[in-house]
């Protein structure tokens, strides 16, 4: 998965993109205790490498990606409870990174080693005979992306045309989520996971609610919402 800058998944806007403007030329003593960088470092990414400003904010974000410094030891590595999320929140033990994102005025989150990257969405193109939850696909670096909608499947409209998607493997292929906005990471407790009102499916989409702050958020299992926008499958709620 891919996180770009270092602190969670941003969605990566070329617009807004600030180009830092050259300094003016200064005659200097070079100073050899610290060399100043040579050809190859000053040529990575600068304006005139990309043709385009989508292209130079791309290159900027895997600059800023690169000189990330690592923060995790291997002790932490190995201690890491990689079990599904699904499986974690039953037995309301750990802690859980969760990717928080809006759908309508509802905020929702899921496990953020679920999501392999966030995205702007760009034109939407629509495809004959789609399922009922897709939008289309989109043009993602020369790949067309399938799209889907996750409205219809958890009951809750998008508030206009979809501004983002979450990006999500699917068995063997790559999809999107539409999404209205994507909040931020978040750490929660899972012991202060609620169960859902209204939902009695333990193997369903909606995983519990926590609390962020003052509002609750809906914790979604990623898998199960992909495989019901596929097949157009909506979430039962019970009274």
């Amino acid at each position: 998965m891919r996180l770009t800058p270092p602190v969670g998944i941003p969605i990566i806007k070329a617009a807004g993109v600030a180009v830092p403007a050259a300094p003016p030329a200064v005659a200097a003593v070079p100073d050899t205790r610290h060399p100043a960088p040579g050809p190859r470092d000053l040529a990575t990414g600068i304006p005139g490498e990309a043709s385009t400003v989508e292209e130079y904010a791309t290159i900027l974000m895997r600059r800023l990606e690169a000189m990330a410094p690592v923060d995790l030891s291997e002790d932490d590595s190995s201690d890491a409870d990689r079990r599904p999320l699904r499986e974690r929140v039953r037995d309301r033990t750990g802690i859980a990174d969760l990717l928080m994102f809006r759908i309508g005025e509802e905020l929702f989150a899921t496990d953020l080693a679920s999501v392999e990257e966030a995205v702007t969405l760009p034109e939407i193109h629509h495809l004959p005979e789609m399922p009922v939850a897709m939008l289309g696909a989109f043009n993602l670096r020369g790949r067309l992306t399938p799209v889907y909608s996750p409205s219809h499947v958890i009951g809750v409209p998008l508030r206009g045309v979809a501004q983002a998607a979450l990006l999500v493997r699917s068995e063997t292929r790559r999809l999107g989520l539409a999404v209205d906005d994507v909040e931020d990471v978040f750490q929660v407790d899972l012991a202060t996971v609620r169960e859902a009102p209204g939902t009695d499916d333990a193997d369903g989409i909606l995983l519990g609610v926590a609390h962020h702050g003052k509002e609750l958020v809906a914790i979604v299992d990623a898998e199960a919402l992909v495989a019901a926008c596929v097949t157009g499958h909506a979430m039962e709620m019970t009274a």
